[in-house]
Formats: C-alpha cells, sequence, structure tokens
C-alpha cells in the first residue's frame, strides 16, 4: 500500500503551499534574511499549517534531524514531556551543525496549563539557541 492521500499530495516548498502572498512573503523573508522567530500558527484543520512549518525548516536549512523535534502536543501534552523531552533537547549540543534547534508543537492548544507554564521557563532559558513553533 502507498503513501496516505495527505502525505502523498502535500507541498514540497514553500512555493508550492497555497496561501495568500503576504503570509508567503513573510515566510520567504524569514528563509532569505536568516532571521527565524519563534512562530505561532492558528487555524482551522487542513489548512496548511504543519505543512508550512515542516517546509519552512527545511528551507530554513535545519533539515536534519538532529536540529528539530517535533511532538504532538496532543499526545504528549504534559509537564514531564516539556521538562523530559524539550529541555533535554534544548540542552544538548547538535553535532553537526550549529545552527539554531527548532521545537515544533504540533496541537499546542492542547497542553496542560502546568505544560504551558514550564515551556515558558524553557524558553526563556534558552531563546538564544532554541525556536519554537507552536501549532
Amino acid at each position: 500500500m502507498g503513501l496516505p492521500w495527505i502525505e502523498k499530495y502535500r507541498p514540497d516548498s514553500l512555493e508550492s503551499i497555497i496561501g495568500d502572498e503576504e503570509s508567503k512573503k513573510l515566510l520567504k523573508g524569514i528563509v532569505s534574511q536568516r532571521c527565524l522567530p519563534h512562530l505561532m500558527l492558528s487555524g482551522p484543520p487542513g489548512t496548511g499549517k504543519t505543512t508550512t512549518v515542516i517546509e519552512l525548516i527545511k528551507e530554513f536549512g535545519n533539515g536534519d534531524r538532529s536540529s528539530s523535534l517535533y511532538l504532538n502536543a496532543s499526545d504528549e501534552r504534559g509537564v514531564g514531556t516539556m521538562r523530559e523531552r524539550i529541555d533535554t533537547f534544548a540542552k544538548t549540543q547538535s553535532l553537526f551543525t550549529s545552527n539554531l534547534k527548532i521545537v515544533v508543537l504540533d496541537e499546542a492548544d492542547s497542553m496542560t496549563e502546568s505544560a504551558q507554564k514550564s515551556l515558558v521557563v524553557i524558553i526563556q532559558n534558552h531563546q538564544e539557541t532554541v525556536r519554537f513553533f507552536l501549532v
């Protein structure tokens, strides 16, 4: 059996994502200026938030797996995940690159209140070396 439909037809670049021109211009500017901020993307299901983040990471040049961490916050939403997985990832040095590290929290609205508070501390402690994308 082949890939799921959503994966088979997922856009494979920022250019191929269908969206408003202003947002695409902003994303292209992030890549061209090499200035990666923390991001929060929101919207209804199926509008391309996760795909946009995936392609932004690839085009920014952080495509190697050692410099990015993807978590589905609806599955891993407790304070333990924040402290163990994210803080540990943020503290470790990447072997092959000195690029910024990226943590993607998909379904971030599902995080518990204590996990959100813990995440704020982690973001403050690692703001020089890690960028957080809340989707």
